[in-house]
């Protein structure tokens, strides 16, 4: 299936999380790279039906959060409302997704713009990955976090940073050797009968680089800039306040936090963590491979 093709039915399954969305007017669209991301088959875990049309009017109780530009969040009888805004489409909200509590389904509606369209995109940012956020931290049992991730011969690597970090120049980096990339700037850290993996994701930067996939996490490089490459180990405390603020967490819901911050100490505990300081050319790489054959 390609980015142009429209459907009015697809399930898009991402770190094993499936997303049904159906919709009741116009077709769906599914943009590149999503498209390597639509399965066929399976239960979904999150229902979403999708509408175009005049935007219901809902009561906005408890303001849970404001990004101050894309989007809010209040808490409205019993469900999650968000609120999308853009200066694209002027200060009235173009979309409404109003969420159960548990984030299992949902209804994402879009205000029609001035413009005639023949099909709607239900995956566009934010709302697809604040859906994932928000649906592992209360039933899926993981984290989405800024990372460079690569499959090496079947261990999963990640390079985690802020942005600007050097991520996407990382990914570039490894894709001479030819090895799967499963993002160059968000990937899914989930755990799985007592173990870490390591998923891919949609969300690309500017590397683009996007497959599904997963592979067992076997260590974790926190990037750093520097005049040398070097590897230093990590204690799981450091380890675990870096990891904080290279995630993102439901914050404004003390029950997601809670599981986060638990979530992130078992895996800092477990997983190997190493700060990664690093020269932008092929001498890191040889740095990292140097490292991860005398593990």
């Amino acid at each position: 299936m390609n980015g142009d093709q429209t459907i009015k039915e697809a399930t898009v399954r991402v770190a094993e999380v499936k997303v049904r969305f159906v919709s009741d007017s116009l077709p769906l669209r599914f943009p590149p790279p999503y498209p390597g991301f639509l399965v066929q088959n399976g239960t979904p875990n999150i229902l979403i039906k999708v509408h175009y049309g005049p935007l219901p009017e809902v009561t906005l109780e408890e303001k849970l959060f404001d990004t101050g530009s894309f989007w809010t969040l209040h808490r409205s009888q019993g469900k999650y409302i968000f609120s999308f805004t853009s200066p694209v489409f002027g200060p009235l909200p173009y979309s409404l997704a109003i969420l159960k509590e548990d984030f299992s389904q949902g209804d994402l509606h879009f205000r029609p713009t001035d413009k005639p369209i023949r099909s709607v995109c239900p995956v566009l940012y934010p709302f697809d990955e604040v859906l994932m956020v928000n649906y592992l931290a209360r039933r899926g049992g993981g984290i989405d976090i800024h990372a460079c991730g690569i499959d090496l011969g079947g261990k999963g690597l990640s390079f985690v940073g802020v942005s600007g970090a050097g991520k996407s120049t990382t990914a570039r980096l490894w894709q001479k050797q030819q090895v799967p990339i499963f993002s160059d700037d968000r990937i899914v850290v989930r755990e799985e009968g007592g173990r870490f993996f390591m998923h891919g994701t949609p969300w690309h930067g500017d590397a683009r680089n996007a497959l599904p996939g997963n592979a067992p996490l076997e260590g974790m490089y926190f990037l750093k800039q520097a005049p040398k490459n070097y590897v230093q180990t990590l204690e799981p405390g450091d380890a675990a306040r870096r990891l904080l603020v290279r995630c993102f967490p439901p914050f404004y819901l003390a029950s997601g936090m809670e599981f986060i911050l638990g979530f992130i100490d078992e895996l800092t505990q477990k997983v190997p963590c190493y700060e990664l300081g690093f020269l932008p050319d092929d001498s890191a790489v040889e740095t990292v491979l140097n490292h991860a054959r005398s593990k």
